[in-house]
């Protein structure tokens, strides 16, 4: 039997070598050797990072549930539900608009930002290079303006 913490770890990898294998015949522009493995290795970095980080998000998620949630509280029953959905939507793309935006304004989190815009091509793996404290940062962002 697989243990449950790898079936994301295959999807994942299922998934990038569906990518990998579509931009090999249908490239967006010639990308060297090296840029694509220097992505991947990043890419990697990050997410063993994520992975590592993963109590600690946890142990997050549940001091926020022990305290009563989050800054607002969305109903679940009845009709309410999609309705608290679509907020959740809306809110965790505006939140991300600022996140995004403060990580280039602010020069500390742009030193870290900087790396994701540092691809001297584009591969499949080019949207994953983030320096892997940026999700730290992150998280936090998204623990002070949760919902519940």
């Amino acid at each position: 039997m697989i243990p449950h913490f790898v079936i994301p770890w295959i999807f994942f990898g299922f998934l990038l070598l569906i990518a990998t294998l579509f931009e090999k015949r249908n490239p967006v522009a010639p990308a060297p050797m090296r840029a694509v493995i220097i992505d991947w290795k990043i890419a990697l970095l990050r997410n063993v990072g994520n992975q590592l980080s993963s109590p600690v998000t946890a142990g997050i998620m549940f001091v926020s549930a022990m305290m009563g949630g989050g800054l607002i509280h969305l109903r679940s029953d009845g009709w309410w539900f999609p309705v608290s959905i679509v907020v959740i939507m809306l809110s965790i793309d505006f939140v991300s608009y600022w996140i995004h935006r403060t990580q280039h304004a602010w020069p500390m989190l742009w030193a870290m930002h900087s790396l994701h815009h540092s691809a001297v091509s584009l591969t499949v793996m080019t949207g994953a290079r983030h320096f892997w404290l940026e999700d730290i940062y992150i998280r936090l962002v998204y623990f002070f303006s949760a919902m519940h």
